[in-house]
């Protein structure tokens, strides 16, 4: 009797015996159109690694042969107890090749599951793992069912067949419309981007219609998303969002062109299985790469003298600006950070350094000890300050990119009213675009001085010219946009409407061998149509430079600087 009751406590107590199809060699054949039970309480986890499902969990394996090339579709979907997840693999059990991973399916109750393969030959061995969401077990039943495939009949575009890493198809920036993939049929491109400068990849498409997604990868770390371990851990940059198109970019800050794979993909989970997209591909100079007119003001210590004006900046991760502002007594400082929130969230505060003067610091910002602070998710930031204290205030002005944002960079526009009392420094916004000249780069235009009329101190500089040609500064009160002006430029001019030249005495200038020039301009004498205009409160005033390139007629012009002067 002891016997007896001991080998029922065993059998009580022992685990369940692990079902026939716990590993991919046993996976057990489905029959199209009947539902065919499963139990993952007892199971373990197989290798490879799931690709979706946040690590996937405990699975049972099933089979089935393709007699078709109708559309393969697996589901759970309110058919389990639990969070499901479905892969849907091709080849052997030594060599699974990843067609489809989905954990919620689409209208689907409870968290559970379908996964859909398109495009596969007649003939073609399938395993289907179900396994759960982050290690999920329970009970449910699965059914295979197979249609006309929606995605058969697409026509190959012009990239096909760069169905890998290893067949991307190679693409120089440009605009591509008309291209598609299908779920079993990524699109990979191969792009170089030059040293110091960003990609932009902008896919265009109606998720409706299939959901897209977009990888830029470093072909020597990864280069697949349907790869196991592959994806938004190891892709330089990806966009997955559920919205219409994907706009994916990343800097180039390695030193040295760099050759990156882009992926399209349709996302496994999508309803549609296939869809057409347009592809716009761009690359450019990178603004972090490139030092604003303050750096490097980097810290309290280093912070940059600054007065009212409105002046175009750029800021990162780990480079914050920083500004010396001075309010007079009775005065109020109105300080307003123009920028795009998408590109990257950027945050504003005003200090008084005798008290506190960096975020960063332990117990400085939000408590308090800031004059004012702007950190709203929304574009733009303002802060305003009024000095009670009865003398003048010298105050710094810190602006950052908001702590949790990954961005790269951004730019803004920082508008500065109520700075009164300073020395000179960077001054005038920069606007318009412009064309590379015989160099190799695009010449620029910047200003140094004070933006009160009284002081009449402005310098404008001209750089990035070709080495020993000439040139002449010219103003305007109005901005425009000519291409090629003259029919013989290669630049654009930027002003508008009547359009001063300064060719006096010791002003058609040599960029001699730094390629660089710069006039002091008097702000009562403003060249303007035949004569001079003197400059008042309010006006601003637009300059350019135009300077001849290289041999013969060629000529080109800088970008504009915009100036408003009080």
């Amino acid at each position: 009797m002891k016997k007896l009751s001991f080998l029922l406590a065993a059998t009580a107590f022992a685990s369940p015996a692990l079902a026939q199809n716990d590993e991919c060699a046993g996976a057990i054949p489905l029959t199209v159109g009947t539902p065919t039970a499963f139990d993952t309480l007892a199971a373990t986890s197989s290798a490879p690694a799931w690709n979706c499902a946040a690590g996937g969990g405990p699975d049972v394996w099933f089979s089935y042969t393709t007699t078709s090339t109708d559309l393969v579709t697996v589901s759970t979907c309110d058919n389990a107890t639990y969070d499901t997840a479905i892969e849907i693999f091709s080849g052997d059990c030594a060599n699974l090749a990843l067609l489809a991973c989905n954990d919620d399916g689409g209208g689907c109750t409870g968290f559970t599951s379908i996964a859909s393969a398109s495009g596969v030959a007649a003939g073609t061995d399938l395993f289907i793992r179900i396994g759960g969401f982050s290690g999920a077990v329970g009970t449910g039943s699965v059914t295979l069912t197979t249609s006309p495939d929606p995605c058969a009949g697409l026509s190959p575009d012009a990239f096909e067949d760069n169905d890998d890493c290893a067949s991307a198809a190679a693409l120089t920036p440009s605009n591509n419309p008309g291209l598609n993939c299908s779920v079993s049929d990524s699109d990979f491109f191969s792009v170089t981007i030059p040293a110091g400068e960003s990609i932009f990849v902008d896919c265009l498409h109606l998720a409706a219609n299939g959901d897209l997604d977009v990888y830029i990868w470093d072909p020597a770390v990864a280069c697949d998303s349907n790869i196991e371990g592959e994806g938004a851990a190891t892709a330089l940059a990806q966009g997955f969002t559920g919205t219409d198109d994907e706009l994916v970019s990343y800097a180039n800050m390695t030193g040295a062109p760099l050759d990156v794979i882009v992926e399209i993909d349709v996302w496994s989970g999508s309803t549609a299985l296939c869809n057409d997209y347009d592809l716009n591909v761009s690359t450019m100079a990178d603004p972090c790469q490139m030092p604003d007119a303050f750096e490097d003001n980097d810290d309290c210590a280093t912070a940059a003298p600054t007065i009212d004006g409105s002046y175009t900046l750029n800021v990162q991760p780990g480079d914050k600006d920083f500004f010396a502002v001075t309010v007079a007594a009775g005065d109020t400082i109105v300080l307003d950070v123009l920028h795009t929130v998408a590109t990257g969230d950027i945050d504003a505060y005003l200090w008084d350094p005798l008290v506190s003067c960096d975020s960063d610091i332990v117990g400085e910002g939000g408590d308090g000890t800031e004059l004012a602070m702007g950190f709203s998710g929304t574009d733009d930031e303002l802060l305003d300050y009024t000095n009670f204290t009865g003398a003048d205030q010298d105050l710094i002005l810190e602006v950052r990119l908001w702590g949790s944002d990954s961005s790269s960079c951004n730019t803004y526009t920082l508008n500065v009213a109520g700075s009164s009392v300073g020395g000179p420094g960077p001054i005038g916004a920069n606007y318009c675009s412009t064309n590379p000249n015989s160099t190799g780069i695009a010449a620029a235009i910047s200003g140094f001085g004070e933006t009160r009329i009284s002081a009449n101190d402005v310098t404008v500089t001209a750089s990035n010219l070709p080495p020993n040609q000439f040139g002449i500064f010219i103003v305007s009160a109005a901005q425009g946009f000519v291409p090629n002006a003259g029919g013989t430029s290669d630049g654009n001019l930027c002003l508008g409407g009547a359009i001063g030249r300064y060719v006096g005495p010791g002003e058609i200038l040599s960029a001699g061998a730094a390629g660089e020039f710069s006039l002091a301009i008097d702000l009562g004498l403003i060249p303007q149509g035949g004569g001079t205009a003197a400059t008042v409160a309010g006006d601003t005033w637009n300059f350019q430079a135009w300077y001849r390139d290289g041999v013969g007629l060629g000529s080109n012009f800088t970008d504009g600087l915009e100036i408003l002067f009080n």
